[in-house]
């Protein structure tokens, strides 16, 4: 896996986050709004170039009705939105998000040395 493909993951991984808290965020919002049916992203793996070795990969988001965190299900109306369950995935999504940032950065100062190697 070249080192492009590995900044290209975390890139992914970034958006995929960012949509994560978005659709949890609408969720929160729409907490008290009846009959409001709550989402959740889930990721899914992409590979563009016919699997061959160096082609591009990535992670894409695609909208789910939301699953309660076992154990921690509230009813606070009739919506199917999960609050407890909802901070969860808040966390989730944010540890995951300083995850990618950290791979963009070590990816960042392997390229630097590189560059600085070819010099």
């Amino acid at each position: 896996m070249s080192l492009t493909s590995v900044l290209t993951i975390a890139a992914s991984a970034l958006r995929l986050n960012a949509a994560k808290v978005a659709a949890s965020a609408d969720n929160v919002a729409n907490v008290t709004t009846d009959g409001y049916q709550a989402v959740t992203v889930e990721g899914v793996t992409t590979v563009s170039g016919g699997g061959q070795r160096g082609a591009d990969r990535g992670v894409t988001g695609v909208l789910r009705p939301s699953v309660p965190v076992q154990g921690l299900r509230i009813d606070t109306t009739t919506t199917q939105t999960d609050l407890a369950g909802e901070r969860v995935r808040q966390i989730l999504a944010q540890n995951a998000y300083n995850a990618a940032i950290q791979t963009l950065r070590t990816g960042d100062e392997m390229l630097g040395e590189v560059i600085d190697i070819k010099q």
